[in-house]
């Protein structure tokens, strides 16, 4: 019995040990054939790619090309930008030019600035000026046309290719200096044919001729009228002609035109455009910020003209004012002897005169501002207050002018319409000379820090780039392309898939 129990124990142990070693050796095995996998998986992908090697390249190739192509026919996109700053208006300038301000207008906003470079009033006086509503262009060959003539550089116009002569294939100039036509014809395009020695005629959208003319001769008729400047081209060649209508100019303007403040609260703003035309682009956003300083001052210097035109019609009334006061004043005097005021009474007229000259101005200063906010207004409320203390101030001194005797409130009356009209009168005609010196000096509050300058390189990817991400999406292509050909290609790949499923030897394999 005991040795059958030391058996027993003896052997317990041994299985326990080959146990614990299996128990061990399955992790590892599960690994191994993780490997294999692996392993396999990738060796499958391998022969899968070389087995599509020649696909892989066909599709990258024809990626590049495509790339290639694009490089050649995109129109490269150059940009132009300028710098300008706007300045805080100075109220506290010299002498009374401090009180200009309620007169001038409030200070100049940064968003209202940038609202006004991008208006109809500004962009409109450029569209003008550089005659951007008219578009006369060569007519070229669609797809490839425009990078031909792009890459000409002769003098005379280029031969025709394929004997497409109607084409322009480098080297055509025109200009057109002005070019007017009916309503129903604005953002039209209408074709100019070029003829012999300067001849030249013009097709409606229906190839119906609309005009002839001779360049550098003025042509008009059927409500048509166009003076060519230049005509460089072979006989046949055709041009596109289109007169853009003001909202069409200023909208194909806005497109490629941006405005934006540099940095937060600066102050600087920076305008960009855009174009295929380098010096053009440079050419229109400078007239751009011209335009923009130069309207700025006319509208500072018109303010003060129209303040100044209303201050000259005061002036002669006030002036008439004060000599009746005067009148009245020294009249009293004459008739009732030489009068002296008393300290008490000079110091309430005193008060007095600063009383009622606060008064006008407040009053001028609301009249003003009326014109321009509701009575609700927060400044118009405040005004009205200030209104209210100085009435209540104005009603304590005439309880004191009550108390003197007659003959002193009579005096304290004259003497202080006297003083009021004096003093309004000065400050009035002091104001009106302090905006003819600010009209004739007006310098606006806008500046151009940077006028435009155009980037050498044009913006957008370099060809390289280009050409990297065709061939990145024509591997990726490919791959698509062999995934879709192998999931529908029903096929057994594996043997041990027959074996695993139907229960079935394989015994060989037949390569193919």
């Amino acid at each position: 019995m005991d040795n059958h129990q030391s058996q027993n124990s003896s052997t317990a142990p041994g299985v326990a040990g080959r146990s614990d070693a299996q128990a061990q050796a399955q992790p590892m095995q599960q690994m191994s054939s993780e490997d294999e996998d692996e392993g396999l998986a990738l060796g499958e992908i391998i022969a899968v790619l070389m087995d599509y090697r020649w696909l892989i390249a066909a599709v990258s190739l024809f990626a590049l090309v495509l790339g290639l192509a694009w490089v050649f026919v995109a129109t490269p996109i150059y940009s132009a930008d300028g710098l300008l700053q706007v300045e805080e208006k100075n109220s506290g300038g010299i002498g009374a030019l401090k009180d200009l301000t309620p007169l001038l207008g409030d200070d100049t906003t940064v968003s209202a600035e940038l609202e006004i470079l991008g208006s109809r009033m500004v962009l409109g006086k450029v569209i003008n000026k550089l005659k951007l509503d008219i578009v006369a262009i060569p007519r070229t060959l669609p797809l490839i046309g425009k990078a031909v003539t792009r890459r000409y550089e002769g003098d005379e116009p280029n031969s025709p290719w394929l004997g497409l002569s109607s084409f322009s294939w480098g080297g055509d100039r025109i200009q057109v200096d002005s070019f007017d036509v009916p309503v129903p014809a604005l953002d039209q395009t209408l074709t100019l044919i070029a003829g012999d020695d300067g001849a030249f005629e013009i097709l409606d959208w229906d190839d119906q001729r609309v005009l002839k003319g001779q360049v550098g001769t003025r042509a008009s008729g059927q409500d048509y009228s166009i003076f060519v400047a230049q005509l460089r081209a072979r006989p046949g060649t055709q041009f596109l002609l289109t007169r853009l209508s003001a909202e069409k100019a200023v909208d194909n303007l806005r497109k490629n035109y941006s405005v934006k403040e540099r940095g937060k609260k600066s102050s600087v703003l920076e305008l960009d455009l855009l174009g295929p035309d380098p010096a053009q682009i440079g050419l229109v956003l400078d007239d751009i910020m011209n335009t923009y300083v130069r309207q700025n001052v006319e509208r500072r210097s018109a303010e003060a003209e129209k303040t100044l035109a209303f201050l000259e019609t005061q002036l002669p009334a006030l002036k008439t004012q004060v000599d009746s006061a005067e009148a009245a004043y020294n009249n009293y005097r004459q008739s009732r002897g030489s009068l002296d005021l008393s300290l008490e009474t000079q110091s309430v007229l005193k008060s007095l005169v600063e009383v009622e000259n606060a008064a006008v101005l407040l009053k001028q200063e609301r009249d003003e501002l009326r014109q321009r906010f509701t009575p609700e207004h927060p400044t118009i409320q405040a005004v009205d207050n200030k209104l209210k203390r100085l009435t209540e101030r104005r009603k304590a001194f005439d309880a004191d002018v009550a108390a003197l005797p007659d003959t002193q409130q009579t005096v304290l009356r004259l003497a202080r319409d006297v003083e009021v009209s004096n003093r309004l009168y000065t400050e009035l005609l002091n104001t009106a000379q302090q905006l003819r010196v600010s009209k004739a000096g007006t310098v606006g509050d806008v500046r151009i820090i940077d006028p435009a300058a155009v980037a050498r390189e044009p913006v957008g990817a370099k060809p390289i780039a280009i050409m990297g991400i065709a061939l990145l999406l024509g591997v990726l292509l490919s791959m698509v392309i062999i995934w879709l050909l192998r999931a529908l290609r029903v096929v057994v790949e594996d043997p041990e898939i027959i074996e695993s499923q139907l229960g079935l030897p394989v015994y060989a394999t037949v390569p193919h």
